[in-house]
């Protein structure tokens, strides 16, 4: 009976473990790999989750800007979301360089010195746009379309004296001709050596200006492109003299970015505290005033109680003479 008793207790588990051992016969599937199967499945349910979520804040974001500057930036950072979903990061990009356009297109037939202040902000968005674009086409080796727009890019950031955006722009084309040149690798060196050297040709340039605007960020990308192709073209000591500056890089951009993460989590922290106590004072605020409406209300009944009841005793009064003179 004891046996029974725990047997239909424990039952639902028996089964399941039941179902899973018929799983794993039929499946033949070792026991690793589906445990494995299922950790991988339960962490992309996640990251999806938290993709979403990101999504969710930043249309919220978007739905409450009231410049289109805010809307652009908006659009880009929700391309940045699909940068696995080409065609998806393509649409957003191509909607902030449309908005940027038209903005910009505005400027220049109004004409007007206050809407022509905000041209520069529009013209380097646009410029941010074309980049994005470039770098998307790159990513599915379309480097005929990619070089086209960071081209485009490059002019803009030339005219606004943008250098870190020049430098952003020159990292990538140096990429990108590493890229081609990998591709030529088992055609000869000819066309192989020309895409190489323009690589570092642009990586150069990239280099100087990261060290003039102090950017480790843009040294780091400088560094991995001139490391790249002075490899492939054989000067191992002028690679190892990069690969050098990388790792070096690499550790103060992480110093940095841990720094302006904990920067971020605590301007985060004080701006919920500030909105949690607005909440707050809001909250003591409505229920103040609920209080005075709730006194006045009572106030108010009170007042129509004592008036009710001294006009039912005048009235009383004044019938009791009546009556009296009646009667008299």
């Amino acid at each position: 009976m004891k046996n029974k008793i725990i047997i239909d207790k424990y039952r639902p588990c028996i089964c399941l473990i039941g179902t899973y051992r018929r799983c794993m016969q039929r499946l033949r599937m070792p026991k690793s790999i589906l445990i494995f199967t299922i950790f991988f499945w339960q962490f992309a349910i996640q990251l999806h989750a938290q993709k979403q979520k990101i999504l969710d804040s930043l249309w919220k974001e978007y739905n409450k800007a009231t410049h289109d500057t805010t809307r652009i930036k908006t659009y880009l950072k929700i391309g940045e979301q699909y940068n696995n979903v080409p065609d998806s990061a393509l649409f957003f990009y191509q909607k902030a360089l449309d908005l940027a356009d038209k903005n910009i297109n505005k400027a220049v037939i109004a004409r007007n010195e206050a809407i022509s202040q905000n041209i520069k902000q529009f013209l380097s968005l646009k410029a941010n746009s074309l980049l994005y674009i470039g770098i998307v086409h790159y990513e599915q080796g379309s480097y005929a379309q990619a070089i086209d727009y960071f081209l485009k890019s490059l002019k803009i950031d030339e005219e606004l004296q943008d250098k870190n955006g020049i430098a952003i722009v020159y990292g990538n084309i140096a990429k990108l001709e590493i890229r081609q040149a990998d591709s030529l690798e088992h055609q000869g060196m000819g066309g192989r050596e020309v895409r190489l050297k323009k690589a570092l040709e642009y990586g150069q340039k990239a280099m100087a200006l990261a060290k003039e605007i102090k950017s480790a960020t843009r040294v780091y990308y400088a560094a991995s492109a001139l490391q790249k192709a002075y490899k492939g073209l054989g000067n191992y000591k002028k690679a190892l003299e990069y690969a050098e500056i990388f790792i070096e890089t690499k550790d103060t951009i992480f110093s940095e970015e841990k720094t302006k993460a904990l920067a971020k989590m605590q301007a985060q922290y004080e701006a919920e505290k500030r909105e949690l106590t607005i909440q707050k004072l809001e909250k003591e605020k409505l229920l103040q005033n609920e209080t005075i409406a709730r006194k006045n209300e009572e106030s108010k009944k009170q007042r129509i109680l004592i008036f009710s009841f001294l006009a039912g005793f005048i009235i009383i009064f004044v019938f009791s003479i009546f009556l009296y003179r009646l009667y008299q």
